[in-house]
């Protein structure tokens, strides 16, 4: 009986024994083992955008420039390494072959009798005189250059001490509708046109050409900025002028980034070399106009007026200068410009030296009469630069707005005066400096840094003391000249680096430019370039940007002088392809 009771207690306690393991067995979970992945750290998001200011206004020297050339060419020999390192990986370059190599025989052995090929020529070889022209296979923007050359026509040996006429007697008409009694008229030339009274082919026709002429014939330059400043000015008076080759005076660069569908961007960079020396410094006028209006802090009006102080000394002996304070109206140091002599820099250093903060601002007031200037003869021969410095923030009842201000500007600088605007601190209105500097021919230069304010206008002012080259223009095949920028140029100085941005189309081979100033002597210096494409250093992506950033700012600059809703789309639009930063 008992062993009956032990036996079945046993077989309960079991089978509760086995309910309570088979329960907790339930409520266990046994995970699959997986590897544990490597926690990805969030992902950066990087915007490619660059401030439109910072790549339009980059003054660059010499040294500056090839800095940044020899920088582009390491990312660029860099990033092409990284390439080819993907490509072997994937075996995706062949193998190169074996060589045959000969023992006791040297690689002369193998290398092919071929006659020594000539050392190519540089784009800026000298190039041979020219005595006599074919008149009928030159473009317009040819004929339009001045040259001491004759015109191949025919000609009539005459003994006797009269001409005969080519044409019979009577009135000629010109393009224009005026009718001259003459007895004779050159042979039509291509793109000339009639004749003018008192020119010839060739002489004149940039100083005479009106915008809308320009566009009809083609102009690069012309056609896009109003009213630039004449070219050989001297020459349109009567003197005779000739041009001279620029050639071997400077150092010419150009870089291309081809596209992956046809088509590039370029930049030609232009910087004197030691052979400009020939080349002397044109005596020019300094105009410093400074703000000293309330709207200025004490601590920035110190910055200007410590500015002009160290600024003077690097004037040279054959500039003339003058200062302009103002508030609500202009008042000069002196009634005139005068000779940089010592007496005349103690003299407009005092006057710099008591100027004193309080009134109104009137920006319009005292800058208009730097620009309202009469086109003589002497301003012709002595560039004007005025170095403004400004808050840019007018503050008087009935003000300009920013448009109209430049645009106004703009119409009276008849004289084709240079404006720099100088601005510092964080607070400032960059859109009028920016764009009066623009349609000027001049530079806007911003300090954050209040305290560098000095030291960046002294600076600015003495490597830009020897101007050599004033009145710069370029002519341009027109499959090229409407991707051009910027679409003037400013003078140029010995020191300074001068860039050209532009665009050009599929199988394009050669990029081919010519750029005209005046030198001291009021001859013409003459440029031409040619470079091959497929010849030239490459540049990075990076080029691209460059140029947009210049397209764009061109198209604002436009907009400023006449509103367009198609401008604004356009502008809209290539700052958001390119991922351009517009400040304004």
């Amino acid at each position: 009986m008992k062993k009956t009771f032990y036996v079945v207690a046993s077989a309960v306690l079991s089978l509760l024994l086995h309910v309570f393991v088979l329960r907790a067995a339930d409520r266990l979970q046994v995970s699959v083992f997986q590897p544990r992945e490597a926690e990805k750290k969030p992902r950066r998001i990087e915007l490619n955008t660059r401030n439109l200011r910072d790549q339009v206004f980059k003054p660059r020297t010499v040294k500056q420039q090839s800095e940044v050339t020899i920088k582009e060419l390491r990312e660029t020999i860099k990033n092409s390494k990284k390439i080819e390192k993907v490509f072997e990986a994937n075996n995706l370059v062949e193998k190169p072959k074996p060589k045959l190599r000969l023992a006791d025989l040297g690689r002369n052995m193998l290398k092919p009798k071929l006659p020594t090929a000539p050392a190519p020529m540089a784009a800026t070889a000298p190039r041979p005189k020219i005595v006599e022209i074919d008149a009928q296979g030159l473009s317009a923007e040819r004929l339009s250059i001045k040259r001491q050359l004759h015109a191949k026509v025919a000609r009539t040996d005459v003994s006797a001490e009269q001409l005969p006429s080519l044409l019979p007697h009577g009135p000629l008409t010109t393009g224009s509708g005026k009718t001259w009694d003459v007895g004779m008229k050159l042979g039509g030339l291509p793109g000339v046109g009639s004749l003018q009274l008192g020119g010839l082919p060739g002489q004149g026709i940039l100083d005479r050409m009106t915008v809308e002429e320009a566009r009809r014939r083609g102009f690069g330059s012309l056609a896009e900025a109003p009213d630039l400043p004449s070219i050989g000015t001297k020459a349109a008076r009567g003197r005779s002028h000739q041009v001279k080759e620029l050639d071997t005076l400077v150092s010419v660069t150009m870089t291309v980034h081809e596209e992956r569908t046809g088509g590039g961007f370029f930049r030609i960079d232009i910087a004197p070399n030691e052979r400009s020396e020939r080349l002397r410094p044109i005596p020019k006028d300094i105009l410093f106009v400074v703000d000293c209006s309330a709207s200025i802090s004490g601590a920035k009006l110190e910055q200007f007026k410590a500015g002009i102080d160290g600024a003077l000394p690097y004037l040279t002996k054959r500039d003339r200068f003058n200062i302009i304070s103002f508030k609500d109206k202009a008042n000069k140091c002196f009634p005139d410009f005068v000779p940089v002599k010592e007496e005349s820099i103690a003299a407009a250093q005092q006057y710099a030296k008591q100027l004193s903060r309080g009134g109104m601002t009137d920006v319009f007031a005292g800058l208009m009469p730097a620009v309202d200037v009469d086109d003589d003869a002497t301003r012709k021969e002595r560039p004007l630069n005025v170095f403004l410095m400004s808050d840019g923030k007018s503050t008087v009842s009935g003000s300009l707005a920013n448009e109209e201000l430049i645009r106004r500007i703009v119409k009276m600088n008849r004289a084709h005066v240079s404006i720099y605007s100088f601005s510092a601190g964080k607070s400032a209105n960059l859109f009028l400096l920016d764009f009066l500097a623009y349609h000027n021919r001049g530079l806007s230069l911003h300090e954050s840094k209040l305290a560098d304010f000095r030291g960046e206008l002294v600076e600015y002012i003495s490597s830009h003391a020897s101007l050599i080259v004033a009145d710069l223009e370029y002519l341009a095949p027109e499959e090229l000249r409407a991707e051009i920028f910027p679409k003037r140029l400013p003078h140029l100085y010995r020191g300074e680096a001068l860039s050209i941005y532009g665009r050009f189309p599929p199988a394009t081979e050669e990029i081919v430019i010519s750029i005209v100033g005046r030198d001291a002597s009021g001859d013409l210096e003459e440029l031409i370039f040619r470079g091959k494409v497929a010849e030239s250093e490459k540049a990075s992506a990076r080029l691209t940007l460059d140029w947009a950033a210049q397209k764009v700012f061109h198209l604002i600059g436009l907009r400023t002088l006449e509103p367009s809703p198609r401008l604004d789309q356009e502008v809209r639009e290539l700052a958001q392809k390119y991922n351009l930063f517009v400040p304004y």
